[in-house]
């Protein structure tokens, strides 16, 4: 059997991207991912090749300066990552030990380095210990999933580590070093010629935005938080482009506390007349967990089978597709997501590779129900055990998930400030501007 899906999963690229923020992340998600068997014959790896050319060729010399400055090595307890007697202070440990996912649960955190101001590496965006390896694997990590598709060794790929859309060409922000969102785009306009990027992390992907604002090579849909207060304070509707980019970027801004019904019926409708109209060749997904309700620094109310639906929505296009991560701040409900969605991934293409067909311009058409939102993503992991096996986990990981169900409890309060008229005036506004903007011929 040929897999249609790479995924980029070992355990060094696990130790490569720690980050300050969730350090311990990668290992909660990869641990489950192969605890509940979804690494089989139907997904390949995605051997990762670090590449420093691409990170310049976008990336300001002055703010990589900053990141090379203070490499380090991790700090460690309980477990020896390294052969002989080699300690942390040795510049270069050598024969290096194959490393396990228990291995990295027991490793302590990062170091914090002294900041650097000026380029954005303070406070969200410390200096830390093997903040450079971290770059590059970061980035080469989404770059070699662009390239599995480029070469069409894969329909899908996935990289969760990847989904930085807040990193600046000239300094990190809101928790991200690099843009490996905007180095996967480019790797993939080498082969493509029109990219769509949609970013359901509960926060605006404005990096991405930035980098493309005056391109209609790149398309970004964006759905995300927008209120006063909110990090990063952009992503207005009104946004659409600049220049020859006038029309190919779109916002979808919601108010905290967006429900399941609203959220679908936004993201099918703007999805459909998007796609329709824009007919990207591939397309990239920022898939943050932080939009799942009980996040601590999002506020969508979000449940897990809600977002499964619009990923589906999006994977039957048949297009070469992009899975990335992104924020995601409890460590078990990021890893019960994104293992939830690597199995959906896993699904073959329908037979004419389109999705079902309706008018995404009709106005009458209905808002479904909340409960009815979650059945439509209940049934795509229906063959899915729901009970975490403690095979293959670590304990101390496993230990975490409890109770021992793959599937958070969904919100139970209605939302509270999204309407029906609200959600219906932003997707009129949305599609009227995506008519006028957009020229007949892109």
């Amino acid at each position: 059997m040929t897999p249609i899906v790479g995924i980029v999963h070992s355990p060094s690229h696990v130790v490569n991207t720690r980050h300050p923020k969730h350090c311990s992340r990668g290992v909660y998600v990869h641990s489950l991912i192969e605890g509940m068997s979804l690494i089989d014959s139907s997904i390949g790896p995605i051997e990762v090749v670090e590449d420093q050319g691409v990170i310049e060729s976008y990336h300001e010399q002055e703010y990589l300066d900053g990141l090379r400055e203070e490499t380090g090595h991790l700090k460690r307890r309980k477990c020896d990552l390294y052969s002989d007697d080699e300690s942390e202070d040795n510049k270069e440990p050598s024969q290096p030990k194959e490393v396990t996912y228990e291995d990295i649960a027991e490793m302590a955190p990062v170091r914090i380095l002294s900041p650097r101001v000026s380029i954005g590496l303070t406070e969200d965006c410390p200096r830390f210990s093997g903040c450079w390896k971290y770059v590059m694997s970061v980035a080469s990590g989404s770059i070699s999933a662009a390239k599995s598709l480029r070469s069409g060794q894969y329909l899908r790929a996935i990289h969760f580590e990847g989904g930085r859309h807040h990193a600046q060409q000239d300094r990190a922000s809101g928790f991200c070093y690099v843009a490996d969102v905007v180095l996967a785009a480019n790797e993939l306009l080498r082969t493509f010629k029109k990219i769509l990027i949609i970013d359901i992390d509960a926060h605006h992907g404005d990096g991405v935005e930035s980098a493309f604002y005056r391109s209609k090579k790149v398309m970004t849909l964006s759905y995300h938080m927008h209120a006063p207060g909110v990090f990063p304070s952009s992503g207005d509707q009104f946004d659409t482009g600049r220049g020859q980019g006038t029309g190919y970027n779109m916002n979808i801004p919601l108010k905290p506390g967006c429900d399941d019904d609203v959220f679908h019926y936004a993201f099918k409708r703007i999805v459909s007349a998007t796609y329709s109209a824009y007919q990207p060749e591939a397309i990239i997904m920022v898939c943050g967990a932080d939009a799942v309700h009980g996040d601590p620094l999002g506020e969508l109310r979000l449940s897990v089978p809600c977002l499964l639906q619009c990923i589906s929505y999006v994977r039957d296009f048949g297009k070469p597709t992009l899975i990335l991560g992104g924020g995601g701040y409890s460590e078990t409900q990021t890893a019960r997501y994104w293992t939830m969605l690597t199995h959906i991934m896993k699904k073959p293409p329908p037979p004419d590779n389109i999705t079902s067909a309706f008018d995404p311009y009709d106005s009458s058409l209905p808002i479904q129900t909340t409960s009815e939102v979650r059945a439509l993503g209940m049934a795509h992991i229906a063959d899915l055990p729901t009970i975490i096996p403690p095979d293959n986990i670590p304990p101390r990981i496993y230990e975490s998930f409890a109770p021992y169900t793959l599937l958070p409890d969904p919100p139970t309060k209605p939302s509270l400030t999204n309407g029906e008229h609200h959600i219906r005036h932003l997707v009129h506004t949305s599609l009227d501007l995506l008519l006028r903007t957009m020229p007949e011929s892109t």
